[in-house]
Formats: C-alpha cells, sequence, structure tokens
C-alpha cells in the first residue's frame, strides 16, 4: 500500500509516493521530529516518514521499528530498539575504535542527517577512503553526496569507484591508448569496401520489372542458352550495368585465359583478369536474390560459374607453389637466426664454427649461392681462429649470416593469398550485411505506414471505441519506432538525415497522441497523415564511413583494444552514443541477465569485461585497475532511483582534431512510466578542450521547448560562437524541438585554485535534491 496524505496531526508530512511500506517490515532510521508522545515524523534512507509507535522515544535517537499497521498517510510500528543520540556518539567514538579524523567524523555526521546508520565499519571505509583518495574538500564532497543520493551502502569499493567516475581520468588514458593503436583501413580494401556499398545501393533503389522477368522465366522454360538469358538480362534497364558485366564475366570460357599465356603472368596480373571466384560468385548471387531475381535464374547463372573450374585448378596450383617458395624462405631465416643466436652464446670459437656448419650449410642446399659464401666466410673465420684473433673470426661470420638473412625476407602483405581472399570475405560480410538490414528497415517501414493507416482511418470515426483503439496504436507505434531506433541494426549505418527523420517522427507521433487525448481529431489525424507520408518518403542510405567502421572493427579485432572503439566520424548520433555506452561495458551485467534468460544472444566484448579478464595487458596494473574503478563508479551513479525523479552521471570519449578527450555529461528529470521524460529534463555537458579550456553547456527542455546556456571562460569562444550555435539549433530543430533562448554565462570552477587541506569548517547540511550543476 502507498502511504498517502492524511488529516491526521500528521498532515504536514506526507510520504514519498514510490515509497512502499508493507506489514512485518522492518525499518531503521533517525527520529528527525517528535510531534506529540506516540507520533514521530523518522528518517528512513533519507525519505521522511509519518510513525505511530507503541513508546515514546526522543529527537535524533536511532531506532529500529516492525510495521504492525499501515494506515492511510501513516504507519503503525512496535519499537525493537533504540539508541539515544549521545549513547550514539558514544559508540562511534568509543575507545576501542581509533580516533577519527575531523573529516571522517563530518562525513558520518552527514551520513547520520541522512538517515543512514553509523557503525563501525562505515567509520573504518570512511577513514580508509579519505587516507587512499588525494582529492580537494570539494571533490571527496561531491563524492559523498554522489553516495548518499544514490542511497547506497557505505563501503570502500563504493566510495572509490564513485570518486575515480566523478574525478578520475584513468578512462581517457585507456581511450588514448586505443586510438594509438587503432590500425588503418587499407586504401584497396576501401576502394572494395566502397564498390560494395554503391552496389547494393543501386540495386535496392532499382527495383526489377516484374513483367521482364516474367518473360526471361518463360524463355527458361522454353530451353534458352544461358547466353540467350544475358542478352536479355542486359536489356533490362532497371538492372545496374556492372551486374551485367559481372555475370558477362562469369560465363567467359577457360579458353580466355590460357590462350593469354598463363604461366607468364605475374601473381597481380593473373588476380586481374582470372573470373570471378566462387566467392564473388555467391556475393553477386546474393545481391540477385536481394532484389528479387527468381530462384531458376540463380540456379542457371551458379552452373555456369563451373565453366572456371579448370583455370581456378590450374591458378590454384601456382598459387600453391608460391606458397612453397614463401615456405622455403621462411624455413631458411629460422635456421640462420637459430644459429646467429647459438653462435653468439657459444664461448669457444671453434665449437661455435663447428655447429654453425652443421646448422647453416644444410639449410642453404636448394640455394647454392648463399651455401658458398658462407663456406667462404667459415674457412676465413677459421683461419683468423687459428690466429688467435677471435673477434675479427665472428665479425666476419656475422656479416655473412645478417647478408644473407635479409635477402630472404618475407614478402609484404599485398603478395600473400590470404590478402585477396581476406579481402573477398569482408566485401562479402559488407555485401550480406548491406542486404540485411536494407530489408530490415524496409518492413519496418512497411509495418509502420500500414498502422498509422489504420490510425488514420480510426480516426474519422465517431464511435468513443475507435479513439481508444487509435491512441493504443499510436503508443504501440512509437515503442515499434523507438525500439527500431535503438536495438535495430539498420540504425547503426544509417546516415544522419535518415536517423533525424527516425527520431522526428517519434516525437510527432507523441504530438499527434497528446492531440488526440485533447479531442483534438482532427488536427491529430493530420499529423498522423504527416508522420506517414515523412516514413513513407525516406530513402534508407547507408553511411559509407559507418560501414568503413564496421569493416574495421571486423579485420582488426584482434589488433586493437578488445571492446573499445572511438571513432573520429564527422557527425555522430543518438544511437551511436547508446553503442558507446553499452561497449564501455555500462548495461554489462543487465545484458548477461538476458543472455542467461534467453532474451538476447550473447554481445560482443566491452571494455569492463576486457578489463576483468585482464586483456589490457599493456597497460600498467594501477591504470587498469582505475579504469575498472571508473566503470563500476559510473554504473553506481546511474543506478535505479526509487523517487519519481532521476539523476545520471556518464563521462564518454569523443575525439577533436586527433585528440582524444571526455565528456561529462549530467542529467536530471522526472520519470514517465519508469523511463526519463526527454521531453521535459535537464542536461549539462561539460567538455575539455585544449585551446578553450573547459566548456559547459546546459540544456533544459520543457515540453520539447529547449534553452541552451553556454558556460565558458574563453573570450574566443563568447566572440565566435554565432557558427557553433546555428549548427546546433538546426540539429535540434530537426528531430522535432524548438530553441527558445540562448543564453552565455562564465564556467564557475574553483578546483583548481582549491588546496587540498583538511577541513576546516562544517560541512554544510546535505541536500537530497541532486547533483549541484554549477561545475
Amino acid at each position: 500500500m502507498k502511504i498517502q496524505q492524511s488529516s491526521h496531526s500528521l498532515h504536514h508530512a506526507s510520504a514519498p509516493s514510490a515509497t512502499t511500506i508493507a506489514t512485518e517490515d522492518t525499518l531503521q532510521g533517525i527520529v528527525k521530529e517528535v510531534m506529540n508522545e506516540k507520533e514521530v515524523l523518522m528518517q528512513v534512507k533519507g525519505r521522511e516518514v509519518p510513525v505511530r509507535l507503541d513508546q515514546p522515544v526522543h529527537e535524533n535517537d536511532h531506532i529500529k521499528i516492525k510495521v504492525t499497521h499501515v494506515k492511510e498517510g501513516y504507519i503503525e510500528g512496535q519499537v525493537l530498539s533504540k539508541i539515544p543520540t549521545e549513547n550514539f556518539e558514544e559508540r562511534v567514538k568509543r575507545p576501542t575504535m581509533p580516533a577519527a579524523s575531523e573529516q571522517v567524523q563530518q562525513a558520518a555526521q552527514r551520513l547520520k542527517n541522512a538517515g543512514y546508520r553509523v557503525t563501525e565499519s562505515s567509520m573504518m571505509a570512511l577513514e580508509r577512503f579519505f587516507t587512499i583518495t588525494n582529492r580537494s574538500v570539494s571533490q571527496t564532497d561531491e563524492t559523498i553526496s554522489a553516495l548518499v543520493n544514490k542511497k547506497l551502502e557505505v563501503t570502500v569499493n563504493h566510495l572509490t569507484a564513485i570518486d575515480e567516475a566523478l574525478h578520475g581520468d584513468a578512462l581517457k588514458e585507456l581511450f588514448k591508448e586505443a586510438v594509438a593503436n587503432r590500425p588503418t583501413l587499407p586504401s584497396e580494401l576501401q576502394i572494395k569496401v566502397e564498390g560494395a556499398l554503391k552496389s547494393v545501393e543501386a540495386s535496392t533503389k532499382s527495383p526489377f520489372s516484374q513483367e521482364e522477368i516474367n518473360l526471361l522465366l518463360q524463355r527458361l522454360k522454353t530451353g534458352d542458352s544461358v547466353g540467350d538469358i544475358l542478352q536479355q538480362l542486359k536489356e533490362v534497364k532497371e538492372i545496374p550495368k556492372n551486374i551485367v558485366e559481372q555475370l558477362q564475366r562469369i560465363f567467359r570460357t577457360s579458353q580466355d585465359v590460357t590462350a593469354s599465356g598463363l604461366k607468364e603472368l605475374n601473381r597481380d596480373d593473373l588476380l586481374k583478369n582470372i573470373p570471378l571466384t566462387k566467392q564473388e560468385v555467391q556475393t553477386l548471387l546474393l545481391e540477385l536474390k536481394s532484389n528479387g531475381v527468381p530462384q531458376e535464374v540463380q540456379q542457371k547463372l551458379l552452373e555456369g560459374s563451373k565453366l572456371q573450374e579448370l583455370v581456378l585448378q590450374r591458378i590454384s596450383d601456382l598459387l600453391m607453389a608460391l606458397h612453397s617458395k614463401q615456405a622455403d624462405a621462411k624455413s631458411v631465416q629460422e635456421a640462420l637466426h637459430l644459429a646467429v643466436r647459438t653462435f653468439s652464446r657459444e664461448p669457444n670459437i671453434k665449437v661455435a664454427l663447428e655447429h654453425l656448419s652443421n646448422q647453416v650449410l644444410p639449410a642453404l642446399q636448394s640455394h647454392p649461392a648463399h651455401a658458398e659464401k658462407v663456406s667462404q666466410a667459415l674457412g676465413k673465420a677459421s683461419e683468423l681462429a687459428n690466429q688467435h684473433k677471435e673477434m675479427a673470426a665472428r665479425k666476419q661470420i656475422n656479416e655473412v649470416l645478417v647478408a644473407i638473412s635479409e635477402s630472404f625476407e618475407q614478402p609484404s602483405a599485398k603478395e600473400l593469398p590470404l590478402h585477396v581472399a581476406t579481402k573477398d570475405v569482408v566485401v562479402t560480410v559488407v555485401t550480406e550485411k548491406l542486404a540485411y538490414i536494407t530489408k530490415e528497415f524496409q518492413n519496418v517501414q512497411q509495418q509502420v505506414n500500414r498502422q498509422l493507416l489504420y490510425v488514420a482511418d480510426l480516426l474519422q470515426e465517431s464511435a468513443p471505441s475507435a479513439k481508444m483503439k487509435a491512441s493504443q496504436l499510436l503508443e504501440a507505434t512509437v515503442k515499434q519506432l523507438d525500439k527500431a531506433i535503438l536495438q535495430s541494426d539498420f540504425m547503426l549505418y544509417a546516415d544522419m538525415k535518415s536517423e533525424k527523420e527516425m527520431l522526428k517522427a517519434s516525437q510527432l507521433l507523441q504530438e499527434a497522441k497528446s492531440l488526440l487525448a485533447q479531442g483534438d481529431r482532427s488536427q491529430a489525424h493530420s499529423l498522423v497523415m504527416q508522420i506517414k507520408e515523412m516514413i513513407k518518403g525516406m530513402d534508407y542510405k547507408p553511411s559509407h564511413q559507418k560501414m568503413m567502421h564496421f569493416v574495421q572493427d571486423e579485420l582488426f579485432s584482434k589488433i586493437a583494444l578488445p571492446g573499445v572503439s572511438v571513432a573520429d566520424e564527422p557527425e555522430i548520433g543518438a544511437r551511436d552514443i547508446y553503442e558507446t555506452v553499452k561497449r564501455l561495458g555500462f548495461q554489462r551485467e543487465k545484458e548477461a541477465l538476458h543472455v542467461l534468460q534467453g532474451h538476447q544472444q550473447a554481445s560482443t566484448a566491452d571494455v569492463k569485461s576486457g578489463l576483468l579478464k585482464g586483456e589490457y595487458a599493456s597497460m600498467a596494473a594501477q591504470t587498469a585497475d582505475s579504469a575498472l574503478q571508473h566503470i563500476t563508479g559510473q554504473q553506481l551513479l546511474n543506478k535505479h532511483d526509487s523517487s519519481s525523479a532521476q539523476q545520471l552521471y556518464m563521462q564518454l570519449p569523443f575525439t577533436l582534431k586527433g585528440e582524444v578527450g571526455t565528456m561529462k555529461v549530467f542529467i536530471q528529470s522526472n520519470k514517465k512510466r519508469e523511463k526519463i521524460d526527454w521531453e521535459n529534463t535537464s542536461l549539462y555537458f561539460l567538455f575539455e578542450t585544449k585551446q578553450l579550456g573547459e566548456i559547459g553547456v546546459m540544456l533544459k527542455a520543457s515540453d520539447r521547448n529547449l534553452s541552451i546556456s553556454f558556460e565558458t571562460n574563453s573570450d574566443a569562444f563568447a566572440s565566435n560562437a554565432d557558427t557553433v550555435v546555428d549548427e546546433l539549433k538546426g540539429k535540434i530543430e530537426a528531430i522535432g524541438y524548438a530553441i527558445t533562448g540562448v543564453s552565455y554565462a562564465e564556467l564557475r570552477n574553483g578546483r583548481e585554485d582549491e588546496v587540498k587541506a583538511p577541513i576546516k569548517k562544517q560541512i554544510p547540511m546535505l541536500s537530497m535534491k541532486g547533483f549541484d550543476y554549477s561545475i
């Protein structure tokens, strides 16, 4: 039962609406106010609850009660134990504990005032925290406030994690290393991926003519040859020209290549002139399948590829010979390295020369010129050794071995057979991925359009039930769009225009629902039709840069730091930020629970999982531990609040002119059905830049009316901010928000000038209203 306001003598105090207390519950807290002999106002973990007790108590007593009855507006309880204020102070300061510092005592007093029971363990946790941390007075004050706001237990782990999240920079160092170790995408692969992108994009834009495909099927049934099929396909205008050209390559006869002098071709020329590989055939068929080519046509095309097998077999033999040659070179190099190491470690020069002769000469049997050089060097070195010139003998041998070793250097990556195969596989993955997500977008587009058309029909009906159905269907459509924005793969590769249109459509649907609730069916109907046309006209275009980033992750996932992805893209969308939060590991435990319950598949590795597994071996142990504490601290600060308000804090990576930085985000909002009400919320962003210093941006939203305030100590920013403001206005208005005002203020920041000294005055009483955003 929820405690509600009553006309009882406790009418001036009411319990929080989110608090649910049941009979037989056990509560403990501090008596904040005594109203009469047995009626008190009790503070339980920061919330004031009106209570009627079975015995008298005094103000500031710490009591433990058992709930006997839950009444309207108050509860009745039986006192199980109580500790008077003076006895409580004695317990904290009893001789069995070391004398607490003034800083610890004041922190304990703040916890007690907030309704915490200060025990010996909590005092020890505070003492330990203040011993190991090296923060200023205001920073430790912020840490204690954050712990109290989230109603967390007073432990060293909680305090250090929150402190690191609020004031540490270990995560920033992790991002710097990730970017430094991030390899670039090869230019050849980039060109090939761009080709795959353009191919699928062109194919999805130009659907095949069903009438002409039917004619093609008819010709297949009558027994026309594959060559005739190609000619027919060439005449279909909707089929992209590049696909027709690739189809013609499939059916090139083996004589076309064998007659060109296969043995005389070098490897690069060979790979340019061969027909399509099986991998390319499968890729092409996948493109055709996604564009509606019938199964019969696909089967005929696949049969045509078998004409290439003879040529491909000869190519395979050639590549195997090349691979064997490379393996032989590698074997010789290993033998030379082993010989050099053995020769340098053997103190007896004559024994060393004998070992060298036994190890190197057999390995160079297939290279007589090099074997001759080694034999001559061994002879000269033996003569020098007999003359007691050991240093000269060793120098003679080392020079020859190094020269031979350098001549057996491994071929570059461009010459390796795996390079081309890898490119083909990646392009196949890209093409398949694009075909899938394009189809996924089209399905969502069709479903939403059907639902909106049904809503529009309901809004034209006068029956009361029609209004209820329309409202429910609008709510379901909003949820479907939001789910697509946050979870569907196509949003990961959408360009900014598509993402903004999806966000704006979701906002307009909310507005249509509000109009319907107000009884304005006409305006709601007009808005629904506008949204329908907007979604129907959306042209899905995957972003080249985002797909390149996807390919880079596929190629270098084992090389780069696991789970870290800091992209320096021109525009970062809302979905990109959400994915960054997930990859940092902020939702690691929640996702693991969903995987165990079978609600979703196991996700890719995140930063927190990598830190727990010790995958960041290249980092100092202290830095890795601090980074883990940082992420855990952010998770604690984003813990669900039991009240009607929600406070969040995040520190996210970003790149500015190649420099890695972090962005601090403070969010305070009311909750709407256990979710953040983004239409009525306050956000504060704090950026740290190299040229302009710290820049704060405050966004306050009220019914989608947004006010913006910039806070900075840089005169250069204020004088050149017009361009930034205009660009920001355009982006915000594009997703359905209206800008009501823009202001500038000085950034209040006294942390750098503050002396890290013991507290000399009483810390102000704790405010339960949330973070102080005046950084």
